[in-house]
């Protein structure tokens, strides 16, 4: 399943993309997470403000540029099972 078919957003704080905002394959919440290694290379954003859902414990590292390209480490697990997300391709463990 691409990336880009699930409604992904940057999440910005402070006119910094620091994470990902997307539609949770099962299509019944969203998944919203932060960078290790935010586009702008400042180093994580770690202060809030933070909406509801922030896996606040957790940060991925983000390797491409855009939806279609992004890959993350680690895997990204939730209560609808675990995946991976390569080159812009989320594939189920």
């Amino acid at each position: 399943m691409r990336l880009s078919t699930l409604d992904p957003q940057w999440l910005r704080i402070d006119r910094r993309d620091v994470g990902l905002d997307f539609l949770c394959p099962c299509g019944k919440h969203r998944i919203q997470l932060r960078f290790l290694n935010p586009m702008d290379v400042q180093g994580p954003h770690t202060k809030g403000p933070f909406e509801p859902g922030w896996n606040l414990g957790n940060l991925w590292s983000r390797s491409g540029l855009s939806f279609a390209d992004m890959s993350l480490a680690p895997s990204l697990k939730n209560d609808c099972g675990e995946w991976w997300l390569l080159d812009g391709d989320l594939q189920q463990s």
